[in-house]
């Protein structure tokens, strides 16, 4: 996502991931309405998301080099949508897509959590999420044993 709201500055940021725009609050970080609150696919039904789709597929076709993209989450509802529109556009068929643990770790086990994050990105045995790809990093100077 680029942006919100494209053409209008007529919404009131309110102070929880919320907006009120046309007298419906929405959150900016559910995908889907929770609690009579919309997300983003409600705001996407409205024309109200920038997607950064062709972008990326613009960068992804200018490097291809590039031959995995991680998503920091599992890719559901509106956000499979624009997932598989990347997957499924020019200059992707080369490359390896899939999940890896969000950055925050906010629900992973294990302390340092930093720690363990690295170690799931590197060693994990989910099958719901991928690894980083070992032999780049070796390429660019990390060894994934260090960790």
């Amino acid at each position: 996502i680029t942006g919100v709201f494209p053409e209008t500055n007529n919404y009131r940021l309110l102070n929880n991931d919320n907006v009120v725009f046309n007298d419906v609050e929405y959150n900016l970080i559910n995908d889907n309405e929770r609690n009579n609150i919309g997300g983003l696919a409600e705001l996407d039904a409205l024309n109200q998301i920038i997607w950064n789709i062709e972008n990326i597929t613009d960068y992804l076709c200018k490097n291809p080099q590039i031959t995995n993209v991680y998503f920091t989450r599992r890719p559901t509802g509106i956000w499979l949508q624009k997932w598989n529109e990347l997957i499924n556009s020019k200059c992707s068929k080369k490359i390896e897509y899939g999940a890896i643990y969000t950055p925050s770790a906010a629900r992973l086990d294990g302390n340092p959590r930093m720690e363990m994050l690295i170690k799931h990105w590197l060693f994990n045995d989910n099958n719901n999420y991928l690894t980083l790809d070992h032999e780049w990093l070796i390429r660019n100077g990390v060894n994934p044993n260090n960790f």
